[in-house]
């Protein structure tokens, strides 16, 4: 009897295996032309219901605007805050063409010094105060705008920079956060001390909030621990310091608040 059952041989593999050691051995090689302003530095923000149905999300998930992850409103995310930055950005009107785009940028020593433009408060059409910072003579406006710089810490034990900015209701939970790591203390051979930001892990989620007939997704910030490693905590330390010489820079666009039941012009 002929057997005619074939007999599979295991392919032979020409892979050569190699750890870890000898990628870091060519650490940054193929990327050393690669400057801040060749990267787009993301932006972790709050999907509003409509943006939410782009990712299969829900409204109040967190949104990388670099890897389009997005995050569980529930499980959010853990970050360290590396440096803060209050800026005041004009806008051009929403339904300008200049509208996608920040016009310019103010620093809080310009405000000081004379150098920003001045602002007024004007009325509304029923005659009640509108809450916007018009440019004197221009139809642009400033936003008061809160910016902070994180490591973000993944699941997998990567880190990723990022940028959170909070304006208009979202400023009390910056003012909160900056509250909370300026209150931390450590105990040091020469007493207490405020350690820098960058010494915190800090676990964000997002919640409701209300205000009249309005509700929206904000921020939830809670302290989730300390930096648990020294490379983490330098890697944070250099990122900080790259910010502040302004080494790096952030692609803005307008950012909408996420406001989920909507009786006329909202109060922000």
């Amino acid at each position: 009897m002929t057997n005619n059952k074939t007999v599979s041989k295991k392919k032979e593999s020409n892979v050569i295996p190699f750890d870890i050691a000898s990628v870091e051995a060519d650490a940054g090689l193929g990327l050393q032309n690669i400057t801040t302003e060749d990267l787009a530095l993301p932006f972790l923000r709050i999907l509003t219901a409509e943006k939410a149905e782009e990712y299969d999300a829900k409204g109040g998930d967190i949104y990388n605007s670099v890897t389009q992850e997005v995050f569980s409103k529930t499980v959010g995310i853990k970050v360290v805050p590396c440096i803060y930055q209050r800026r005041y950005i004009e806008w051009a009107p929403r339904d300008s063409e200049e509208a996608g785009a920040p016009i310019n940028f103010y620093t809080p020593a310009q405000k000081a010094s004379g150098e920003m433009p001045k602002t007024e408060r004007r009325l509304d059409p029923d005659g009640k105060e509108d809450y916007t910072d018009y440019i004197v003579g221009s139809e642009n406006y400033l936003e008061n705008t809160a910016h902070h710089y994180v490591i973000m810490l993944k699941d997998d034990g990567r880190i990723e920079p990022g940028l959170i900015t909070m304006a208009k209701t979202a400023k009390k939970k910056s003012e909160k956060w900056n509250s909370m790591m300026t209150s931390r203390l450590e105990k040091g051979k020469k007493g207490h001390f405020n350690p820098p930001s960058f010494y915190y892990v800090y676990h964000l989620t997002t919640e409701k909030a209300a205000k009249g007939n309005y509700t929206w997704n904000t921020w939830n910030i809670t302290l989730d621990g300390k930096v648990e490693s020294a490379d983490t905590y330098n890697h944070c330390k250099i990122f900080a310091e790259s910010v502040e010489k302004g080494q790096v820079t952030a692609n803005h666009e307008r950012e909408e608040i996420p406001v989920e039941k909507d009786a006329g012009e909202a109060p922000f």
